[in-house]
């Protein structure tokens, strides 16, 4: 998917093409990145976007676990995805990459001297999955990076490599997506989303920690809260996930995302009674929740 026309690139709206840096720069060579991720969801000619307070919220403090002389008001983030966002007059749904960078070309191992900046693009973006059909997961041979090696709560670029190696192996064995263990081979997330699991009438996702504490999780746990339902934060192992009713992966990207099967483990082909409450919970408070949903007018 192309992005759209205009980027939001060292404080001004430019043709894409012209957000660049140079290929000496560290965030290139050493993946001094940092993002946040959410959708623009088309609502009667407006846009709607989900906890914007909190993406900001995100990325300023993964300013403070990196150790990066960077901070932005929530004033100028929210206005300049504003106006991004009305100045390439999306169509339809769409994704928002806010992240911070350095265009400083530097060959060391070393923060301290380089300038950091924020930078936005958008893609337009769909159903990342099929909602019908259940993803295939297999447990990865690449394990979760430890928090004790790299900030899980930072989304740092380089970080993501991780990532990439275990949903590429994946893909590579015929499956959707990977689930991802600790060192002590507990599972904590898929790729690059979070786990929900249903034992019965237990809800458990795993610790906050090794596994990102990502806004569409908080988010699914809040709307369990007010519904009675408690979910436990605690290790899930193997034998765990073998008795699991439900497996979901939830983030902004996948959304609210069932699992038919993980390492030939079958479970349900259709989407359970947990999987369908949350997706209609979210997409009507993505569409009207007071609090949580920022509206942007169209010009």
């Amino acid at each position: 998917m192309s992005p759209l026309p205009f980027a939001l690139f060292k404080g001004k709206i430019v043709p894409i093409e012209e957000a660049t840096v140079s290929i000496a720069s560290h965030s290139l060579q050493y993946g001094s990145t940092s993002f946040t991720g959410m959708r623009g969801l088309m609502q009667h000619g407006n846009v709607h976007l989900f906890r914007l307070e909190e993406h900001h919220a995100r990325m300023e403090n993964a300013m403070k676990l990196m150790g990066w002389d960077f901070s932005l008001s929530f004033e100028e983030f929210k206005e300049g995805i504003e106006a991004l966002i009305q100045k390439n007059a999306p169509e339809g749904d769409f994704y928002i990459r806010p992240f911070v960078f350095t265009a400083t070309t530097a060959l060391k191992m070393d923060y301290t001297p380089l300038t950091f900046e924020w930078a936005v693009y958008l893609v337009p973006f769909g159903a990342l999955f099929d909602p019908n059909k259940g993803l295939k997961m297999k447990v990865s041979p690449w394990k979760k990076f430890s928090g004790e090696a790299i900030p899980t709560q930072a989304k740092a670029g380089g970080a993501y490599l991780n990532s990439c190696l275990a949903h590429t192996d994946a893909l590579q064995n015929g499956f959707d997506d990977a689930l991802m263990q600790d060192q002590a081979g507990n599972i904590v997330e898929a790729s690059a989303a979070n786990l929900l699991i249903r034992v019965g009438e237990r809800l458990i996702s795993p610790p906050r920690g090794e596994a990102l504490d990502g806004i569409t999780l908080q988010s699914v746990i809040e709307i369990l809260q007010e519904e009675g339902k408690e979910v436990k934060r605690e290790e899930i192992s193997l034998e765990l996930l073998e008795k699991a009713d439900e497996i979901l992966v939830l983030g902004t990207a996948a959304q609210v995302q069932f699992v038919e099967s993980w390492d030939h483990h079958q479970l349900d082909k259709r989407p359970g009674e947990l999987c369908l409450f949350l997706r209609k919970t979210m997409q009507t408070i993505q569409n009207t929740h007071p609090h949580w949903v920022t509206r942007i007018e169209q010009c």
